[in-house]
């Protein structure tokens, strides 16, 4: 058996989901491998021998688990939408990175996923070579972070504490 057959099984099974990536034809080489994420972070978790929130902090796991949980929910919550929303990743071959862009048509939401407690520039490289790349496709950029405040960091982006943006 292939291993994209195992990754068709698992899929299948709802064990894992794969996120496709998001490309157009700007001229930029980008990834077009799907990333693949455990639809159960516990399940994760527990491969990965973390058994709770240190223990991930202690493997440098914490930001990986933290995407995939919001993999999840972007997924869920793409379901329960009346409109066409689809959940891709955005990234070149020179390691710029977007976790995420929700599309709905042409139109574009940047998110990045960041464990840490409070946002550095260099934490919107890949958003800003996102922007760049896309223009106004983006209609605004979210970075989802650890801290527990709204932060603008400039027109249309904003850094947002994970728990208010998908638990409320």
């Amino acid at each position: 058996m292939t291993v994209r057959r195992y990754l068709d099984l698992l899929a299948l099974t709802y064990q894992i989901s794969l996120v496709p990536a998001y490309t157009t034809n700007v001229g930029l080489r980008l990834v077009k491998t799907p990333k693949l994420y455990f639809t159960d972070t516990g399940l994760a978790c527990y491969l990965s021998g973390a058994s709770d929130w240190n223990a991930l902090v202690r493997q440098g796991r914490l930001g990986s688990m933290l995407e995939t949980w919001v993999a999840n929910e972007l997924a869920k919550w793409t379901a329960l939408q009346n409109e066409d929303f689809h959940v891709y990743f955005w990234r070149t071959h020179s390691g710029q990175e977007v976790d995420f862009l929700l599309a709905r048509g042409e139109e574009l939401i940047a998110i990045e996923v960041k464990a840490a407690r409070h946002v550095e520039h260099r934490d919107l490289t890949g958003i800003e070579a996102c922007e760049q790349a896309l223009g106004k496709r983006i209609r605004f950029s979210l970075v989802l972070y650890g801290g527990g405040e709204l932060v603008a960091l400039g027109p249309r982006r904003l850094a947002v504490p994970y728990g208010t943006a998908l638990l409320e």
